[in-house]
This record gives C-alpha cells, sequence and structure tokens, in this order.
C-alpha cells in the first residue's frame, strides 16, 4: 500500500543476495501466528469535514485512535486455518468537534472510567475475543463479541468513526477490524505480479463491498528484516439507503490506496498503512423544515504496525 520500492542502501551483501533471489522467484506469502503471541499498535488518524450548514462554513471533526491488541495463536488446522486468541490491552482516542471541542479516553489513565466513551471503550479492554484467521489473512469467524454489554447510538457511532467503520458491538463489526489482515494471494508471486480481492463489512452507513488490486513491488528492510512490500488500490461501495434519526445519507464510491509490509520468513505482517477518501451528502431538515443537504468528506490513515511484547 505505498509509493514504489526505493533503492537499498548500505545494507549488507547476504541480505542484498536474499532479497534479489526472493524478488526474482516466486514466493509463498501466508501467515503463521507464533504460541508466543504477537502484539500490534492500531492507529486510526480521520478527519471528516461538512460543508453546507446555512450562514455557516466547513464544519472539521478529526479522531485519532490507537489501540494496543495481543494477538495468540494455536496450532494450525489440518486446512492450515488458525484459531487466535485477542486481547486489546490499550485504547486511547482523541476526538475534536465543532461547538462541543476535545473529548478524550485513555484507558491507561487513572481518570478512565470519568470519560464519556468510556461506557463504549472500556468493555473492550481484557475481554477475550477469538478469531480464525485463514493461511492468506481473511476472517473467517469470529467471536465474543456477544458477551459485551449493550452501548447505546451514539457510543457506537464514536467506536465507529476510529475502529474501521464498523458497530464493535458484535462479531461481524469486530471481525471486520481484522480483516485488516486479509489480502495475501492463493499462490506463489514475484515482483510485478498482481492479483484482485472483494470482501464485504458492515457499517452503520450500509454494508461496504470493497474490492481490491494487490501488487508486489518488490523487498526492502524493515526492523531488521526482509519484507515483501504489496502495494493495494480499493474502491469501497455502499450500499444506499442509511439514516439517522431526521438525516439520510448517501454514500459516495470509496477510494483507498497504501502498502502492505509482510515477512514472508517468518510469516507475520510487519506494518501496513492504508489512506482512504470517503465522499457523502446527507439530507436533513432545517430550523423551518425545509431540505437542507450538506456535503461531507471524511479523510482516514490508518497504520498497523508490530510493536515489541
Amino acid at each position: 500500500m505505498r509509493r514504489r520500492l526505493s533503492a537499498l542502501i548500505a545494507v549488507p551483501a547476504a541480505g542484498l543476495l536474499a532479497a534479489a533471489s526472493l524478488v526474482a522467484q516466486d514466493a509463498t506469502l501466508k501467515y503463521n501466528w507464533p504460541k508466543d503471541g504477537l502484539r500490534y499498535q492500531f492507529l486510526t488518524e480521520a478527519t471528516s469535514t461538512i460543508s453546507g450548514f446555512p450562514g455557516m462554513g466547513d464544519m472539521t471533526t478529526t479522531q485519532t485512535v490507537t489501540q494496543v491488541h495481543q494477538m495468540v495463536g494455536d496450532a494450525p488446522a489440518a486446512d492450515g486455518s488458525t484459531t487466535v486468541h485477542i486481547k486489546i490491552e490499550q485504547i486511547k482516542t482523541t476526538m475534536s468537534i465543532p461547538m462541543m471541542g476535545d473529548i478524550s479516553y485513555d484507558s491507561t489513565s487513572a481518570d478512565a472510567a470519568s470519560s464519556p466513551l468510556a461506557s463504549t471503550f472500556a468493555p473492550l479492554i481484557g475481554a477475550p475475543f477469538t478469531a480464525t484467521f485463514a493461511p492468506n489473512g481473511s476472517v473467517t469467524a469470529f467471536s465474543g463479541a456477544e458477551k459485551l454489554p449493550a452501548s447505546d447510538a451514539a457510543m457506537q457511532g464514536a467506536a465507529a468513526m476510529g475502529m474501521g467503520g464498523a458497530n464493535l458491538m458484535n462479531n461481524d463489526g469486530m471481525k471486520s477490524t481484522y480483516q485488516s489482515f486479509a489480502g495475501l494471494p492463493d499462490k506463489p508471486v514475484k515482483a510485478g505480479d498482481t492479483w484482485t480481492q472483494q470482501w464485504t463489512t458492515p457499517n452503520p452507513l450500509g454494508q461496504q463491498t470493497c474490492s481490491a488490486t494487490f501488487t508486489v513491488k518488490g523487498v526492502e528492510q524493515l526492523n531488521g528484516h526482509d519484507v515483501v512490500r504489496i502495494g493495494v488500490a480499493e474502491t469501497i461501495k455502499t450500499t444506499p439507503g442509511a439514516s439517522t434519526g431526521p438525516m439520510t445519507m448517501a454514500v459516495g464510491d470509496a477510494t483507498g490506496t497504501g502498502d502492505v509490509f509482510f515477512n514472508a520468513k517468518l510469516g507475520r505482517l510487519e506494518k501496513s498503512v492504508l489512506e482512504a477518501t470517503i465522499p457523502m451528502t446527507v439530507t436533513t431538515a432545517g430550523p423551518d423544515g425545509s431540505p437542507i443537504s450538506l456535503q461531507s468528506l471524511a479523510k482516514s490513515k490508518t497504520t498497523i504496525q508490530l510493536v515489541e511484547k
């Protein structure tokens, strides 16, 4: 999901030879979830700008969410799938909303319970979740969210903005968060090879269908390892008809680009970066009852990276 591979500089000759070998020959990319676990940081930075309010200029809402997830794998099944046990260790988020100011939550803070977002995020901390991952990273099953306490619609909407766009209070929503690991090819690939995938995810705005094209860009060094760099370009279509109270929403086609950095030797994601843009038209009633059409443009950047245990 990123720009074309830059030249490798000051890399030992052995590393260069290994990288060149992997680029030139077919490489099998599949996940290996170790029993001693991996920890990933999910960072989402989102900005939404709305225009069209009578007598008002553009209004911009921003949010940053940082999460740390522990992921521990069982032994692979006969079909190559792996059951992974997940715990969210930390969540920190800050939202800046026009006319409301900043709202924040930090699970590591002593006053975390006093945050208005605590009812949404606090139940996620330490809750046991289980996901079944196919070798290519697709999540085929998810459980654990059914045991979470219910949250009101407003707080679920706040969670949706920063946690992958899904209602987290159900298994389908949680499952969509971990689909960020999906996308590996089902056959060996080399530099220049491309493949496509399509999947659907739930969203408060309507079910979303993502069509993505992946391209192997080459091999480079990251965190002291040779990683295969895979570019991705995607289009996201949303089923029309979403509404929230008196508002109806028409979501335009979203686009996304980025890079995946995959460690083929260890079978794990080292890092991924995805930037997406979503246009939307919101129709609601003004103070006098006449319809108002508002234009919204949401931009987000999601970074997932391996962190130390």
